[in-house]
């Protein structure tokens, strides 16, 4: 599927490009001597064009294969989908049965990058299929997805015929999933439908809203410069990706509907990066500890100062979109609604809550759903404590005094406190984190 996806890729390219071209040349604008020119004259680029595709592919099965935690019941899950969706016949592609999986799964083992492959290109082909059938393709954010995928020596001469282009909607969808898959993995699409009830079209706006607020297509484009070993790179691709999946989660969670990529980029990107450039002041002691450490081992790899300070706060980066929320809704200012936020996460101890929820296994569909519940749980419950913390100071405009007016109006937060540090001391369970969670839940009076 990857080795042969070049060859495939360059028809396609040559195909497209001649039929954009079938007009000029069936009106006797553009003669066929001018138009075997200008066909060899784009060689070097389609062939450019060509192998990054392949290079970002390849790129998509190393930071699968970099997950820190297996994914293989979330492939199995999604195998069974496409196997009851009629888009996959696992024996035929010789990928691992139903009891297969179930041993690899209870082993802790991996699929091998071949398996990957296969489950990469069948999860494309799927995609694209429900995707020509809806809206998406003709969402006017998509448009530049037909323009670049031609050579810059027909973006000018031929937009307005790109445009009527026979195969227009299919090169949108086809650009489209490519760019969501190989960014996002082979099961991002499953998981997070699964997880916030959302189809498609509503799971790739929310995630290219993400992708935008947070500005990640320039630190990829910048990678390949900082001459990474593998490991390094690997690690940063793989902390941009979970970012950009919890970012879209929340997106998903709080903007139901059909969600307006260039809406709420314009409403949440500047505010969230002020909330970036001021988290170090305001994060925990704890949280301060692991981004210096972190920051420190990224810049001596060779990361980019810009990127190296975003990876080592990527954890809680998705955060920031529901404190510039909560100022927006309540009207208070943007530091204040921060500064409370995390004053009530060191209190309660709850970043360290927020590590044992993200140390839960991916053992099977069930703890995968449950452990992704307990993670949007506890922001929203994070979120829900700041706004009752601001509600019971309405006036106050320090933080200090906004958290201490609170703990006093629920008769004090010591017990909750101490009941959580004894939870999250010991190794992390379901069970103990649906107890902090409802431990956290009690101070919501």
């Amino acid at each position: 599927f990857i080795d042969n996806s070049a060859g495939v890729d360059t028809s396609d390219h040559e195909v497209n490009i001649k039929v954009l071209l079938s007009r000029d040349v069936a009106v006797g604008t553009l003669g066929a001597a001018e138009r075997g020119e200008l066909l060899a004259s784009m060689t070097d680029e389609v062939a450019g064009l060509v192998l990054a595709h392949n290079v970002d592919q390849n790129l998509a099965l190393s930071i699968e294969q970099a997950q820190r935690q297996p994914l293989t019941a979330a492939y199995e899950e999604w195998m069974r989908t496409l196997e009851g969706e009629g888009a996959l016949n696992r024996e035929l592609e010789t990928l691992p049965g139903h009891e297969a999986m179930e041993h690899k799964i209870a082993s802790a083992e991996r699929l091998t990058r071949p398996e990957l492959a296969s489950l990469l290109a069948w999860t494309k082909i799927y995609l694209e299929r429900i995707i020509s059938a809806s809206s998406l393709p003709d969402d006017p954010y998509l448009a530049d997805r037909l323009v670049t995928y031609f050579p810059k020596a027909l973006r000018e001469t031929y937009a307005d015929a790109m445009e009527s282009h026979p195969l227009r909607r299919q090169i949108v969808t086809m650009v489209t999933v490519n760019r969501f898959v190989n960014s996002q993995g082979i099961t991002a699409y499953s998981r997070l439908a699964t997880e916030t009830s959302s189809d498609v079209t509503e799971v790739i706006r929310a995630q290219l809203a993400s992708r935008s607020i947070f500005q990640v297509a320039r630190h990829e484009l910048a990678l390949p410069g900082m001459a990474l070993d593998a490991r390094h790179e690997l690690r940063v691709r793989v902390r941009l990706q979970q970012l950009i999946e919890r970012a879209a989660r929340w997106l998903l969670h709080h903007r139901r509907g059909e969600l307006d990529i260039r809406g709420e980029a314009a409403a949440f990107t500047e505010p969230v990066a002020q909330v970036m450039a001021t988290f170090d002041a305001a994060a925990t002691m704890r949280q301060r500890a692991q981004i210096d450490a972190d920051t420190s081992e990224l810049i001596t790899a060779g990361v980019r100062e810009d990127l190296a300070h975003l990876v080592a706060r990527s954890m809680w980066a998705h955060q920031a979109l529901g404190i510039v929320d909560i100022a927006l809704r309540t009207g208070r200012p943007l530091g204040l609604v921060q500064a409370v936020y995390q004053r009530i996460v060191d209190a309660l101890a709850l970043d360290r809550v927020n590590s044992r929820v993200i140390e839960l296994g991916r053992v099977s569909r069930w703890n995968t759903m449950a452990r992704a519940a307990l993670r949007d749980d506890l922001q929203s419950l994070q979120a829900a404590l700041t706004r009752a913390a601001l509600a019971a100071a309405p006036e106050a405009s320090d933080a200090r005094e906004v958290v201490e007016t609170w703990v006093a109006a629920v008769g004090g937060i010591g017990r909750e406190a101490a009941e959580l540090a004894e939870i999250t001391a010991e190794e992390t369970s379901l069970a103990k984190m649906s107890v902090a969670l409802r431990t956290i839940r009690t101070l919501l009076v």
